[in-house]
C-alpha cells in the first residue's frame, strides 16, 4: 500500500461537506501554499498557479483507497487533475488543480461556502456517479454527506456496487 500526501482546499477541508471522504486519512496540518490562488466556479473552488498567491489548505496522509475516492469525487482527469505541487518534510505533496480554465473572469473565492450551497451540485454529482455504479460503501459515504431522500428509493445494489434503478428515470 502506497501512502501519499494530499493538499486539500474548499469542500474537502475539516468542517466542510466532503471532508468525510478523508475519514481514513491522517490529518498532518493546516499549511499555507504559496504560488497558487483559488477561484470560484459557482459552488466549487479551483486552484491555479499564481506567482503571488497563497492558498490556506490542509495536508493529509492518504492510502490508495482514499486517494482513489478523492479522484472520483474530484472527477480527476475531467474537472481536476491531480498534480505534484511541492514537498513537505521530504515527501511529494499532490493536489487537485483545475484541468482547464475556460473563463478567466471567475472571481476569487473569498467567502467559504455554506453546506446548503453544495447540496444541489453534490446531488447531481452523486446521480452521475450512480449511473455507472459506484462502490456501495462510497454510496453510504455520500448518503452521510447529502440529503439523498429523493434518490434513496431508487438505489439498487449489485455485486457491491450501488446504481440508480430504471424507475428513477421514469418517475
Amino acid at each position: 500500500m502506497k501512502i501519499t500526501l494530499v493538499f486539500v482546499y474548499g469542500s474537502l477541508k475539516r468542517g466542510f461537506p466532503l471532508n468525510g471522504a478523508l475519514r481514513t486519512a491522517e490529518f498532518i496540518g493546516t499549511v499555507p501554499l504559496q504560488g497558487y490562488t483559488l477561484h470560484s466556479a459557482g459552488a466549487f473552488p479551483y486552484m491555479v498557479p499564481c506567482a503571488l498567491g497563497t492558498v490556506l489548505g490542509e495536508v493529509y496522509r492518504v492510502d490508495d483507497e482514499t486517494l482513489s475516492r478523492l479522484d472520483r469525487i474530484e472527477q480527476e482527469g475531467t474537472l481536476y487533475k491531480r498534480e505534484a505541487i511541492g514537498v513537505y518534510e521530504g515527501e511529494e505533496v499532490y493536489s487537485y488543480l483545475a484541468k482547464s480554465v475556460q473563463d478567466t473572469g471567475f472571481s476569487e473565492w473569498k467567502n467559504q461556502p455554506q453546506e446548503d450551497d453544495f447540496q444541489e451540485d453534490l446531488l447531481y454529482l452523486a446521480m452521475s456517479l450512480l449511473e455507472d455504479g459506484i462502490d456501495y460503501n462510497d454510496w453510504l459515504l455520500l448518503q452521510g454527506m447529502l440529503d439523498t431522500d429523493e434518490l434513496d428509493n431508487y438505489i439498487r445494489e449489485c455485486e457491491g456496487k450501488a446504481y440508480l434503478s430504471n424507475d428513477f428515470y421514469s418517475s
